[in-house]
């Protein structure tokens, strides 16, 4: 069939053309007839393919879509908005108009690019319900109350999503589609203005979106496939692994807060991409119009994540760093606007790893909240980290028993399960008030060796020799957990900032990552690596 579409077989057919009604093929056949003449050459009509010349209809002309109850006549529809047109197949048979309406889908599967002008800009395709997706593979992996996620493997020939130079091995034609649901707690469009500032900033920890397309009035949006989450990485692999994994763990984490702190404010000019209007997205309509169409070039916009957490946070295969790299997903939960504090009403976060301030109830319901409820939920999943680092898994289960039975223990008005701060009244006045929990001080005194113990459920005996032996170790370690508790995972109120912004966050951490490097050289005894040890009771296989 390819000989025939791309090597003369429309010249050929044109033979059959009656003399008096021969159009001018040289110019007709410059607007592509190969979809039209595939589609003939399928039913066995490829001698048909002069009707569509003489009526200059050509493949930018498909779908062709049957209209009222005359099965005998189709309106073409042309894909750039030209005038309607008619085209009169009277001397076609009803079965013939029926396949050809039918077959046409099989060969009208969308390519899926990238907008060669623009990158890290995501197309948008509107998908008539008959088309046919170009997937070789499609099954459901996960479903909540407002999405499902499916993985698809895209036939390489309809899409060029990918960087070709990025290493992504048998994974290159495999993707997460997202299916939206629309609903009460959530908003499609806010997800699509998130992901095109996402894109925008195109941030090497922030997950790109590829393209997105509506069918069966419900958006779908396509992703780069990962083949774990971080709570699956922590489950599947042992801190043990490698031994530069303290190194791999801060430059993780100071790339998770830089990306952060690149949305969370965003400066974008008035004829900038993401204010475009499309058929998926409007204009940002809680924008005030003199902000962005007046003198002033530039306006500041803010996005809150909203639901920060380990699941949110993949695990792909990197061609720069054999461990990988960690992206954030799923904004889903987000909020863009022009100010940064929004309404606490629209909040919408996993209870494990929101803030106390979006349950305290001395807080009137319009309390607005800032884009500091993101860096709360990173200080618990970097604490949750920093356990895994110590202890494995079975170090996270503990600390997440351990959150859970003081939850249960104190005089809660509310049991929050095993989310880091505890809601209690108070003794004294009997009011309604908020703490981090007990356990979670503890854990990061036990981490650094000022608490009363390890956790009894086997942890890394190299780690626990690092800090009893090298101070540089001990102290590096501390420094972490006093960001995370002291600048993190901290009680704010109302009008009052406490925790590091994004950026902050990621400056210490940037230190923190540069001291890890410098001590990757030395062995466990503070000796520069290869040097003969001495007798000692440490084990002296884990370096840095």
């Amino acid at each position: 069939m390819y000989g025939k579409i791309c090597g003369g077989g429309v010249p050929i057919q044109i033979h059959g053309c009656p003399k008096r009604n021969t159009p001018n093929f040289s110019n007709r056949t410059k607007k592509g007839y190969q979809k039209i003449f595939a589609i003939l050459n399928f039913m066995g009509l490829s001698d048909r393919i002069w009707e569509f010349l003489l009526g200059g209809v050509s493949d930018c002309d498909l779908p062709l879509v049957k209209v009222g109850s005359n099965t005998s006549i189709f309106k073409l529809r042309p894909r750039n908005n030209r005038a309607m047109r008619w085209i009169h197949l009277d001397e076609w048979s009803i079965d013939e108009l029926i396949n050809l309406e039918k077959n046409q889908w099989i060969f009208l599967a969308p390519c899926f690019s990238r907008d060669p002008n623009n990158p890290h800009r995501a197309r948008q395709y509107i998908l008539e319900n008959s088309t046919i997706l170009p997937f070789t593979s499609y099954s459901r992996i996960d479903r909540t109350l407002f999405s499902q996620l499916f993985k698809a493997e895209i036939h390489p020939d309809h899409h060029n999503l990918l960087d070709e130079s990025a290493e992504y091995g048998q994974t290159k034609n495999l993707f997460a589609i997202k299916e939206v649901s629309p609903s009460a707690r959530t908003n499609p469009r806010n997800e699509l203005l998130a992901l095109r500032l996402v894109n925008k900033a195109a941030h090497p920890h922030l997950i790109a979106l590829l393209a997105s397309y509506t069918q069966h009035d419900k958006l779908y949006l396509i992703f780069p496939w990962a083949e774990c989450d971080l709570e699956s990485f922590w489950k599947q692999k042992s801190p043990q692994d490698h031994p530069t994994i303290l190194s791999w763990a801060l430059r993780q984490f100071q790339g998770l807060a830089s990306g952060l702190a690149a949305i969370h404010t965003f400066k974008v000019g008035s004829d900038d991409s993401i204010f475009s209007r499309s058929p998926v997205v409007d204009r940002f309509e809680d924008l005030d119009p003199m902000m962005v169409d007046g003198q002033d070039s530039e306006v500041e916009i803010f996005c809150r994540h909203g639901d920060i957490k380990p699941q949110n946070i993949l695990w792909f295969p990197d061609s720069g760093d054999e461990s990988g790299i960690l992206k954030l997903i799923d904004f889903g939960s987000a909020e863009v606007k022009a100010a940064e504090a929004i309404n606490r009403q629209s909040c919408v976060y996993t209870q494990t790893y929101r803030p106390p301030e979006s349950y305290d109830f001395t807080l009137p319901r319009e309390a607005l909240v800032s884009t500091s409820y993101d860096i709360w939920s990173l200080g618990c999943v970097f604490l949750e980290f920093m356990v895994w680092l110590f202890c494995g898994y079975d170090g996270l289960v503990y600390f997440n028993t351990q959150r859970y039975f003081e939850d249960k223990s104190m005089d809660a008005y509310l049991q929050v399960g095993i989310a880091f701060f505890a809601l209690f009244h108070d003794r004294t006045t009997g009011e309604p008030k908020a703490d981090v929990k007990r356990s979670v001080a503890q854990i990061c005194a036990d981490l650094t060796g000022n608490g009363i113990g390890m956790p009894p459920m086997g942890c890394s005996a190299h780690m626990l020799n690092m800090l009893r032996v090298h101070p540089q170790y001990r102290e590096l370690f501390r420094q972490i957990l006093e960001l995370i508790q002291k600048h993190m995972i901290i009680l704010e109120r109302p009008g009052v900032r406490s925790r590091m912004k994004a950026f902050q966050v990621a400056e210490a951490l940037k230190g923190f990552h540069f001291m890890a490097e410098q001590l990757e050289g030395l062995d466990v005894l503070g000796r520069p690596s290869g040097q003969e040890a001495s007798d000692t009771c440490f084990d002296p296989v884990w370096r840095y």
